[in-house]
């Protein structure tokens, strides 16, 4: 315990199998036990104890090492399991429970958390049966759209295919997975955009999978705790810096391809549809499929972990399709992560409004970017004042009751992103009105140095408030807090412009490599997965997972691998077919080459 595994899952297997023929089987329960803490207070150091709230007897005593933990025991509930006769009540549990542990000596509050046997009846609701049927229908579509371009692959030449078939033809696995794996050879693509995607998803990985928000399902936490604390271990929790690397490139193809058919006419409302749909679709089946998690695993943490996800899925995820979902409670949020498309869309709504009217007066519409930027600027200082708010997410300061408040407040608000999108716009409008660059070698070693370094700082400099000594005052957490992003996003418009003028050298060779295509055409699909997954992950283990180096890089070796494997699939299945269907449905429209990259 002293070690931070506080939790005992027990066997739950073989809870759930034990059977008295004709009286009763296993019933398997969660208890959790509530320690009576001193009313905590916001933004309390993790390293500050909690033991003078205490009247221990003996100071060398087992309770006040475990004591030590201080702020640590407000999000760690200490959680056992007990395997009782299906004849019995959750009442009776909790009962038992508690006359445990007052044997023990100990007067804490006993709550069940969930109680459970293999023979509940299933729940089935209207919508489940809807969502399923929505899945079904397109697997069956996919499915025959496979066969009919399978047959006539056979049975015809390529050129002689029925154009009548194309908008079916759209679902075909086989044409989509050939599309997918295709170079794109286009001199107009951001080439260094495909390893920035790549690079960024793995480092998100890594930050989901590096962050415990489930501290029932882990041990030895004691290792996390430190491990916090240590300098190259900040880019786990820097990581909350990378998505605005999603944000920035989202920016950059916005303007640089609005900007480059400027002298065409521009349908507002068909650029949003298509970025609308190309979002939503995709996002609507993940929902979905999160929605029927519940009938596809089991575990002593699947209802508490992958209930409340589809739960939160069946009850909020109509204001996912509105992109309104960034403004709820985190922990409310359908997809948790989806806060970024709400946000993102916010931005380009924001970005479109801008720059379509003024596309043929460059310097009005960079007069205006500039200026949204500077607000985003201001809101973010309003924000730090008015909510006494950290430099970035830190990890010295995880209150349980406090961190959904805290990161709606400071992260998912698209004000805080404003100067990140910003800085992309115009990083678009040079790219597509000037295309290249030219400085001296000198001055190009000492702008890669600059960005590097900058993205370093970024990354490394949480580490003197992370390693706990002492919690930051108003005046780091303003300078922070207002130009960590835009700093960042700076460093990446270097990075961009430089690659793009033949300035990259080797950073430009491998960003921009052709091996990156495939896996970066699947970040949005991963993006939206890897969350789920590592969610099935911790909700199906039998036993609690031990925190060490090791056991989490294999968890985000698997994954990072069952990531890609299924967002392969998904986009084959998701993405991909309605990317098609959308281009064959307006390929002979005079505005087919709006929107295109959007």
């Amino acid at each position: 315990m002293v070690m931070g595994t506080v939790s005992s899952l027990g066997d739950y297997q073989t809870c759930l199998n034990a059977t008295a023929p004709d009286l009763f089987i296993g019933k398997y329960c969660l208890v959790d036990f509530e320690i009576p803490l001193p009313e905590q207070r916001y933004f309390h150091l993790w390293k500050q104890d909690v033991i003078k709230a205490f009247n221990l007897s003996h100071n060398d005593s087992i309770a006040n090492e475990f004591l030590k933990f201080g702020e640590k025991l407000y999000m760690l509930h200490p959680r056992t399991s007990i395997c009782i006769p299906s004849t019995c009540t959750d009442e009776d549990a909790r009962l038992i429970a508690r006359k445990a542990i007052q044997l023990a000596g100990l007067h804490f509050n006993t709550n069940i958390k969930n109680c459970e046997t293999k023979l509940d009846p299933v729940e089935v609701t209207f919508l489940d049966i809807l969502l399923g049927l929505l899945l079904i229908s397109l697997v069956l579509v996919v499915l025959v759209a496979t066969i009919v371009d399978f047959y006539q692959r056979v049975t015809s030449d390529i050129s002689e295919r029925e154009e009548g078939l194309s908008p079916l033809l759209s679902f075909s696995f086989f044409i989509n997975a050939e599309r997918l794996v295709k170079n794109d050879d286009s001199p107009d693509s951001i080439r260094v955009f495909y390893g920035l995607r790549v690079i960024t998803m793995i480092w998100l990985i890594m930050t989901h999978v590096g962050h415990v928000d489930h501290v029932e399902a882990f041990g030895g936490l004691r290792t996390y705790f430190d491990l916090t604390t240590k300098f190259l271990t900040q880019i786990v929790p820097s990581g909350v810096v990378a998505v605005e690397t999603f944000f920035f490139m989202s920016a950059t193809l916005l303007s640089y391809n609005l900007v480059r058919v400027s002298d065409q006419k521009m349908n507002f409302g068909l650029i949003f549809l298509r970025r609308y749909a190309r979002t939503t679709i995709p996002h609507l089946m993940m929902i979905a499929v999160t929605s029927l998690l519940t009938f596809v695993g089991t575990g002593p943490l699947f209802k508490e972990i992958i209930g409340k996800e589809a739960q939160n899925c069946k009850e909020r995820g109509w204001m996912n399709l509105l992109y309104i979902n960034n403004f709820i409670p985190f922990d409310d949020i359908c997809m948790r992560n989806s806060w970024y498309l709400s946000v993102d869309i916010q931005l380009f709504l924001t970005a479109i409004l801008v720059i379509v009217p003024f596309r043929n007066n460059p310097r009005a519409a960079i007069v205006c970017i500039v200026a949204l930027l500077f607000s985003g600027i201001f809101g973010t200082f309003i924000s730090h004042i008015l909510y006494n708010l950290p430099p970035t997410c830190l990890t010295i300061n995880l209150q349980s009751e406090y961190i959904s408040e805290l990161f709606q407040r400071s992260y998912l608000m698209p004000h805080f992103h404003l100067p990140t999108y910003c800085i992309g716009l115009l990083v678009g409008y040079f790219l597509a009105l000037r295309k290249y660059v030219r400085v001296t070698r000198k001055v190009n070693l000492i702008l890669w140095i600059a960005a590097i370094s900058t993205q370093l700082v970024v990354v490394f400099l949480p580490y003197i408030w992370n390693k706990g000594t002492e919690f930051p005052g108003l005046l780091p957490s303003l300078l922070f807090g207002c130009s960590h992003r835009v700093l960042w996003a700076l460093s990446l418009a270097w990075i961009t412009i430089a690659c793009q003028s033949d300035l990259g050298g080797i950073i430009a060779k491998i960003l921009g490599s052709q091996r990156f295509q495939l896996a970066s055409r699947l970040t949005f699909m991963a993006y939206l997965t890897n969350f789920t997954i590592k969610y099935l992950y911790i909700g199906t283990v039998s036993n609690v997972i031990i925190y060490n180096s090791t056991m989490m890089f294999n968890m985000f070796a698997s994954i990072l691998t069952a990531t890609f494997l299924f967002s392969f699939v998904l986009t084959l299945l998701f993405e991909a077919p309605f990317t098609n269907l959308e281009k064959t449905v307006i390929r002979n429209m005079r505005w087919r080459k709006l929107g295109k990259g959007i």
